[in-house]
């Protein structure tokens, strides 16, 4: 009787002690996904935002970039934009801050591929942006490269993915 107590003991302490290494030290597709959450939040415009918000908010969202980031997006109805390094994002931030009012960004079906040398990702997931009070929203299928930099997962390449029209 002592020994099963002892082995089922033994089991709930090495069950603990996953449980805490995998909080402490998430795998690196954990860590992707935890990050594009952040990014989602961040691409989320609030309600009434003053200038200085603004200039946080799209601080923030530069965050989750790298220096040399390269977007090339399809936005139906408006047309293809491509944008080269963090100035270009910035600005293009800025001016859907000013434009846009309000918005929610949504990451569904997000699917995460970490490359052998663990410093490179592609996620692959639809964005869902919607504005309070209106009927329309946006979805996109979108895939992101990532590439760590000091430790950090930052989206190096990010582009619209056409959907197959049947």
């Amino acid at each position: 009787m002592k020994t099963v107590k002892r082995i089922i003991g033994l089991v709930i302490v090495a069950w603990l002690f996953w449980l805490v290494w995998q909080y402490f030290f998430p795998d690196e597709e954990k860590r992707i996904h935890k990050m594009l959450s952040g990014l989602a939040r961040a691409a989320s415009i609030p309600a009434n935002e003053s200038p200085v918000q603004m200039g946080l908010a799209v601080d923030k969202l530069l965050g989750y970039v790298t220096s040399d980031i390269e977007v090339d997006v399809e936005v139906p109805g408006e047309g293809r934009f491509t944008f080269s390094g963090r100035d270009e994002v910035r600005d293009a931030a800025l001016l859907a801050h000013k434009n846009l009012g309000e918005l929610k960004v949504q990451f569904l079906d997000v699917t995460v591929t970490v490359a052998h040398d663990k410093r490179t990702a592609t996620a692959e997931l639809t964005v869902k942006a919607t504005q309070p009070g209106s009927k329309d929203f946006l979805v996109q299928a979108v895939k992101l490269q990532l590439r760590k930099v000091d430790r950090t997962w930052r989206i190096s390449h990010a582009q619209t993915v056409k959907a197959l029209k049947l």
